[in-house]
């Protein structure tokens, strides 16, 4: 299949049938992926604090996926909770240490409870702090989740934290100025502080993958500067983790 005008060809922010609430297997969203033209994806699934989601020992077992499927370069991670202020995860160090690209994001269906701007604000600077941590998720979800983007655009270049540009939330509140303009915001600061962004489907869906179509509904492509975009090459991407994970504390690894 060739690959279309508005076509990623890395997602690494790809949810599967694991995590509860998406319908495709790993080999059917590696398969869509390559019908597409994509060249890697990230499988990462919800922490075990979401409604339904996967339990601790499915992380176990991650590694033993292939790295490679139907052509396609495969990196199986987790897309954790934040639980609280402190940047609590729903997952443990020595399971987060064995992700080879960890997501970190505020959901609804979990116990986190942060009503306010500087609650919320709070929560992702102290996720931040993980070494464990490569990505912030759709951190300009202002309907739900309303954060001082600004405060934390400055904490992600300081711990060298992508932020990401999810495709979903802005499908989904294409009507909410708030939403669009946020993110407008998150990404002129973005290139003000040199921090790295991720453009991402969060596909539930193997239709999805690769999909950032809405970036130019929204009239949005002229503003993102190419510089700042990490998931625009294969060996960007694996710069940028193999830095991160080389730093990160290491545990015993410990299976089934």
């Amino acid at each position: 299949m060739r690959r279309c005008n508005n076509m990623l060809k890395i997602d690494l922010h790809i949810h599967s049938i694991a995590s509860g609430h998406a319908f495709n297997t790993v080999y059917e969203l590696a398969k869509a992926a390559q019908e597409k033209g994509l060249e890697m994806i990230g499988i990462t699934d919800h922490g075990p604090a979401i409604l339904g989601g996967p339990k601790k020992p499915y992380f176990y077992v991650t590694n033993r996926v292939p790295r490679k499927i139907f052509g396609v370069e495969v990196l199986m991670g987790c897309e954790a909770n934040i639980l609280d202020n402190n940047g609590l995860l729903d997952l443990p160090k020595e399971l987060l240490s064995t992700q080879t690209i960890v997501f970190a994001g505020l959901h609804k269906l979990t116990s986190y409870t942060g009503k306010s701007i500087e609650y919320n604000t709070q929560s992702i600077l102290g996720a931040m702090k993980s070494p464990y941590v490569h990505a912030i998720s759709h951190p300009c979800d202002m309907y739900y989740f309303p954060v001082d983007i600004e405060k934390i655009v400055k904490k992600a270049s300081e711990y060298d934290i992508a932020l990401e540009i999810n495709c979903s939330r802005l499908t989904r509140f294409a009507h909410s100025k708030e939403v669009i303009e946020q993110t407008k915001t998150m990404i002129k600061q973005a290139h003000k502080h040199d921090v790295k962004m991720l453009i991402s489907t969060d596909a539930h869906i193997a239709s999805e993958i690769g999909d950032d179509s809405i970036i130019d509904r929204l009239n949005m492509r002229e503003i993102i500067p190419k510089d700042n975009i990490l998931n625009l090459s294969t060996q960007a991407v694996k710069k940028f983790l193999d830095k991160k994970n080389k730093a990160k504390p290491k545990f015993k690894y410990y299976s089934d």
